[in-house]
């Protein structure tokens, strides 16, 4: 009995550990879309390989954690300012 309670246990704790792992802010989500494209924003190429996307920053004091654009531009401007940096 004892066994079966404590695999219980384990399993809806590693449930939950899943699932809280895969939310994201949105926020965090258009700053990962928004590193991607522009990193790739005016290039030459059919295909572009990008770097590993950074973590999201935490959103600033006038940006809201559920805003998707806010988040989209600022990974934006991220990925401009990181390509830039890294060709010269």
């Amino acid at each position: 009995m004892k066994l079966i309670v404590t695999n219980t246990f384990l399993f809806l704790s590693l449930i939950s550990i899943v699932g809280f792992a895969q939310l994201k802010s949105n926020y965090a989500k258009g700053f990962e879309i928004g590193f991607k494209e522009g990193y790739c924003y005016n290039s030459k190429t059919v295909d572009c390989f990008y770097p590993m996307t950074p973590e999201a920053p935490l959103p600033r004091l006038n940006e809201d954690r559920e805003n998707y654009t806010q988040g989209y531009n600022r990974g934006f401007q991220l990925a401009l300012t990181l390509k830039g940096v890294m060709t010269r």
